[in-house]
């Protein structure tokens, strides 16, 4: 590896753990390639971080989908209801369709 990027504190522990194994601890510990390890080690936990931040932003983004799409199916049936009442609904969302269908349905 020709980057100069130093590794992080916690890459280089586990990088140096490798050689405290059982089937290890009779090596000499290899600078170079600790170092190599480490910086491999931040460039995976940097990937898996996005990812992560991706998949948490996905998540939310379809949290929301999904509540405005029970709150539009929810104030959807509120208004029919209350259009076979003869009364009207405005739904705190702002949606004044409501008016629109009662005059609709009057005029039938």
């Amino acid at each position: 590896m020709t980057d100069d990027k130093k590794p992080s504190e916690k890459a280089l522990q586990i990088a140096a753990q490798c050689w405290c194994d059982d089937n290890t601890s009779d090596r000499v510990m290899d600078i170079e390639l600790a170092l190599a390890f480490a910086k491999r080690l931040d460039n995976d936990y940097a990937a898996i971080a996005e990812l992560t931040e991706r998949n948490i932003s996905l998540r939310e983004s379809l949290k929301l989908a999904i509540k405005g799409l029970r709150h539009s199916i929810s104030c959807e049936v509120i208004r029919e209801l209350m259009i076979r009442k003869n009364k009207v609904f405005i739904c705190e969302c702002g949606m004044d369709k409501t008016l629109t269908k009662l005059k609709e349905h009057k005029d039938k």
